[in-house]
């Protein structure tokens, strides 16, 4: 089947989150929408054992009576959003069970890191105060989302997904073995409606919303190759002034009209976005393998929207070109810089406080929410929970993301595998050797911060509680005044040994990047870089 495709995906049902305030709950169909049976509130849990189309709106019929507005397919609000199917990473150890009855016989366990295939969501103890959502896995069993305020696993969220490199592993079906198609190249953008994790073949598989074909995201060997990385939901930045509008283009109808304008620098607060066919608006590749593998460079077809929470679009990138007009606030580990920092219950300000945080914690960082009406960045933590690290008004920062770069050991360290001291020893540091890190991990069960470095390998870099000796193994070699201390030659680009210019002897310069030189100059910047930064300017 050459020409194959998947032209429909059904609508999923099971658990849901609300995600609006004062969403209605109407007896039937048929009812008033403005006398609802009662209203469900945002965070709301349901279990959706039925959903309808009537008059482009999306219903749930609920487990418990009656039907819920899940979306309106006019507009794209989405006033729920189901808990996804597909792959799901283990955070603690838990206890796999016979039956969605937690209490039920147990069967097996998951660690912290290992990768399920979840079939179907459902609430247990339904009716009662505290519900607890309970996950089929593919391989039988039933394991909670959450167990005594403490989250087990997480999604493998669909959506939009980068290309981190060239994906060769693009097939008609999720099984490696099925026909392969063409590759998709490294930076485009990909619509996912479903993410598995292949036990047979070892890898997260995405299903793409544009032709229904399955790509490979992570390759689960060794070196744990990561392929592919998700689009956050959340606080973005407006790196160029925007429209907005009332929806994206759609059909044959490709005429909008602006709302408003929103100034560079603005944070906007992003809910939802999609890939839109373009109608022949040219810039780059196409996001259809088919369509790619007769010309990687041909123009692309599509745009990426998103919708805010203002209930408006942005055209988010035009093209996929490499200046988008937003970028996202950054996600990942977070050093906390203030002696005590609240973790609250939820992104409000004045929402419960869960418990403290230390200067010298290190936290992972999962979504990042522009609380507008408050005037703060709110970050929600792996671990649960909120933070509020960014006072708009104040300028204040309580907590900032942990530094990438060039580190200086300052012992001799191990390069792993991956982020374990239980994995292989692939290399050594010496002692004052400049190290490349592209990411940062926190190892939960070790309170260990990892960081990648650029070109293979991993290095424990500090603890991340305040509970831990304090220790460090490298260093951020550090951005701002430098000292020079000998006349030094500049070139145009870091690998490029063309000397076009000089700074002399007893300047003070401003360093704004690092880059890493080729072997030959690696040796003399560290010799240079350990008398610099041991000279006061």
């Amino acid at each position: 089947m050459d020409d194959w495709k998947q032209y429909m995906s059904p609508i999923q049902l099971g658990v849901y989150t609300i995600e609006e305030a004062d969403v209605p709950v109407l007896t039937d169909l048929q009812a008033d929408l403005d006398s609802p049976r009662l209203l469900l509130q945002k965070c709301d849990l349901v279990q959706v054992m039925e959903t309808r189309l009537v008059a482009k709106k999306l219903w749930g019929r609920l487990q418990a009576g009656g039907w819920v507005l899940l979306q309106n397919l006019d507009t794209f609000v989405r006033f729920a959003t189901p808990l996804p199917t597909g792959a799901y990473v283990g955070l603690s150890t838990t206890v796999v069970h016979e039956h969605a009855d937690l209490n039920s016989p147990t069967r097996s366990a998951i660690l912290p890191g290992d990768y399920v295939d979840i079939i179907e969501s459902r609430l247990a103890g339904a009716g009662t105060e505290e519900p607890v959502v309970a996950l089929h896995l593919a391989r039988g069993g039933w394991v909670p989302l959450e167990n005594f305020g403490e989250k087990r696993c997480r999604p493998l969220q669909p959506g939009i997904w980068q290309t981190l490199q060239q994906l060769a592993e693009v097939n008609e079906s999720i099984s490696l073995t099925s026909t392969s198609l063409a590759s998709i190249p490294a930076g485009q953008l990909l619509e996912l409606l479903h993410i598995s994790y292949s036990a047979v073949d070892r890898r997260l598989r995405g299903q793409m919303a544009h032709g229904g074909f399955w790509v490979s995201l992570q390759i689960m060997s060794e070196s744990q190759s990561l392929l592919a990385k998700p689009m956050p939901f959340g606080a973005w930045l407006l790196t160029e002034d925007t429209a907005t509008f009332h929806r994206p283009p759609a059909g044959a109808d490709r005429h909008l009209e602006p709302l408003l304008n929103l100034d560079r620098g603005s944070l906007v607060q992003v809910v939802y976005a999609k890939l839109v066919q373009s109608a022949g608006r040219g810039g780059t590749r196409s996001a259809n393998p088919e369509q790619s593998s007769k010309d990687q460079n041909s123009p692309s077809s599509f745009q990426l929207w998103a919708m805010l929470d203002r209930l408006v679009w942005v055209l988010l990138d035009e093209s996929f070109s490499n200046a988008p007009s937003a970028k996202p606030i950054e996600l990942g580990a977070y050093c906390v810089e203030s002696d005590y920092l609240d973790v609250i219950s939820t992104s409000s300000l004045t929402s419960s406080v869960l418990r403290k945080l230390q200067r010298t914690n290190v936290i992972e960082v999962v979504c990042v929410d522009f609380v507008e009406g408050q005037a703060v960045l709110a970050g929600k933590l792996e671990e649960g929970g909120w933070i509020c690290f960014h006072d708009l008004e104040t300028g204040v920062r309580d907590a900032k993301p942990c530094c990438k770069g060039l580190y200086k050991t300052l012992w001799s360290c191990s390069l792993h595998l991956r982020a374990s001291d239980s994995s292989a020893v692939v290399g050594h540091l010496p002692a004052g050797c400049l190290v490349d890190i592209d990411s940062l991990l926190i190892q939960k069960s070790q309170a260990l911060v990892w960081g990648r470095r650029l070109g293979g390998g991993w290095l424990p870099l500090q603890y991340a509680r305040e509970d831990c000796v304090p220790w460090q193994s490298a260093k951020p070699v550090p951005l701002g005044p430098y000292f020079v201390v000998e006349d030094v030659g500049t070139c145009e680009k870091p690998q490029d040994g063309t000397v076009t210019g000089s700074v002399p002897a007893g300047t003070c310069v401003q360093v704004v990047a690092l880059a890493l030189c080729d072997e030959l100059q690696e040796k003399t910047a560290r010799e240079s870089l350990h008398r610099t930064t041991n000279k006061e300017p």
